[in-house]
């Protein structure tokens, strides 16, 4: 089977970003996402909001999944109402995140379940020639340990299969920026839980999704 592209959600089996980072540098990277042209200047944007962060040179390996959720959808909406604005063919797309923390202090808070706050900037390529940056945006990161199935051969340098409850994010560009979240499990929640944002499987904004 055929490898869906990183960061592109709805295809089997969906592959998200893996970050191999030395222990002491600043988290630094981009979510890769897809563009869709749905009409002469209208656009839907798509992307998996996760990361699996790993330290290089750890053996066994030191690593962590990050989720990602926005934290004020108002916030959010101002920073990237810019965008809509823009003239020309938008070729590529991706989110920038960022924090003061070192990969080293990301990868370390995973065992304690706390989500970390990072800032989060989208970037719109138009024609290949100009990129579009929003103004910055808060967002939690919630970081696991989760491991993956056993013997998973999906796994790249690049890449990283996505097998538990996660987020795909939607944007769309009709003249507003606007945005919402629908809620993905590739297995079962445990029982009597789902997986769903605040306003269950699909919710507006840029939501995480959790079992619950």
């Amino acid at each position: 089977m055929a490898r869906a592209p990183i960061g592109v959600p709805g295809s089997e089996p969906e592959l998200i970003l893996q970050v191999n980072a030395k222990a002491d540098r600043k988290l630094r990277f981009k979510l890769p996402g897809a563009v869709y042209q749905v009409g002469p200047r209208n656009y839907l944007l798509a992307l998996v909001p996760a990361a699996r962060i790993v330290i290089a040179g750890t053996d066994p390996l030191d690593y962590a999944v990050a989720h990602f959720g926005e934290r004020n959808r108002q916030q959010t909406a101002d920073a990237l109402a810019p965008l809509a604005a823009k003239k020309g063919r938008v070729a590529s797309y991706a989110i920038r995140v960022t924090s003061d923390l070192t990969y080293a202090e990301v990868v370390a808070a995973a065992p304690t379940k706390t989500p970390l706050e990072v800032e989060m900037r989208v970037e719109l390529e138009l024609g290949g020639k100009k990129t579009l940056r929003s103004d910055p945006f808060s967002a939690r990161m919630a970081l696991r340990k989760d491991p993956g199935p056993s013997g998973n051969t999906d796994d790249t340098d690049e890449g990283s299969h996505i097998w538990d409850c996660h987020a795909h994010w939607y944007g769309m560009v009709f003249g507003v920026f606007g945005r919402y979240t629908l809620c993905h499990n590739k297995t079962a929640c445990p029982a009597g839980t789902t997986c769903r944002c605040n306003g269950g499987g699909n919710c507006k904004g840029w939501c995480m999704c959790v079992c619950k």
